[in-house]
């Protein structure tokens, strides 16, 4: 997830925090978003089983899959949206929906073991959903408050121009962190 985020995810927050933007910068951002979600899919699916053994020790496609998605809606899109809360300075907010995260996720697990269904897939299936449902209802609140969403009516070659700038010197530190840690 980080080797395609090149330090996108901490422009996005910078540059929310510095002032309100229009619409448009959230929905070029949630496009950027659905980009990188993408190319982890492809890289998945493009990888040569022999090397997919070695990589995820012999799991199943569809696990690996669901593993992804575990971990995309938790390290950015429920990242996107405290990050958002975060800029308006809604930490209280968003340390409650951390904490009806804990809780949820706890009493799903505790129902599946009650159900005799707890899983690996079933874990990751409850964590996802959980955190892509929270993020969206949190994600509507924030939209109705009108705080974070200004009038402005920015276009692509400026946002682009800002988030060149400020991940430029990024991707490399990204790149070379992934290759050290994998």
């Amino acid at each position: 997830v980080s080797l395609v985020d090149i330090g996108t995810s901490t422009a996005f927050y910078t540059f929310i925090s510095q002032n309100s933007r229009g619409k448009r910068f959230y929905l070029y951002y949630g496009f950027w978003v659905v980009i990188r979600f993408s190319l982890l899919l492809l890289f998945v699916f493009l990888v040569p089983d022999n090397l997919r053994e070695k990589i995820w020790l012999g799991h199943s496609k569809e696990l690996i899959l669901l593993a992804f998605v575990r971990v995309f809606s938790m390290n950015q899109i429920w990242l996107i949206v405290g990050q958002a809360g975060e800029s308006i300075r809604d930490t209280v907010g968003v340390q409650i929906r951390n904490l009806i995260f804990a809780v949820g996720f706890l009493i799903c697990i505790l129902l599946l073991t009650r159900m005799d269904l707890l899983s690996l897939r079933a874990l990751f299936v409850t964590n996802a959903v959980l955190y892509l449902v929270l993020a969206f209802l949190y994600g509507v609140r924030l939209y109705r408050s009108s705080i974070l969403i200004s009038q402005k009516n920015e276009n692509l070659r400026d946002i682009l121009r800002g988030f060149r700038t400020y991940c430029a010197p990024l991707i490399v530190f990204t790149w070379v962190g992934f290759l050290y840690t994998f």
